[in-house]
């Protein structure tokens, strides 16, 4: 799939970016918040608290292939729901 290119001027880019990228975390805050209370678990102590999927595992109470698997999905989701709102 080819993404668009649209020409913007130097001087407006940094405040595109700016929007885009505040939008873009709205989106993904709104869809983080809709998730089940496990996914949003996982996705805090993997990228908020930088544990790793074993350490994960261990909170939950499942293996670190499952806790992978759990992770990998919903960022699956999340990016499909954000590209294709």
């Amino acid at each position: 799939m080819e993404s668009e290119h649209f020409d913007i001027e130097d001087d407006a880019s940094p405040a595109l970016d700016k929007l885009i990228n505040t939008e873009t975390k709205s989106s993904l805050a709104a869809e983080i918040d809709k998730l089940d209370e496990r996914k949003r678990l996982i996705l805090s102590l993997y990228y908020t608290d930088e544990l790793n999927l074993k350490e994960i595992g261990a909170i939950i109470g499942v293996n670190e292939s499952r806790v992978s698997q759990i992770l990998k999905v919903t960022l699956g989701d999340l990016r499909s729901k954000l590209t294709n709102p």
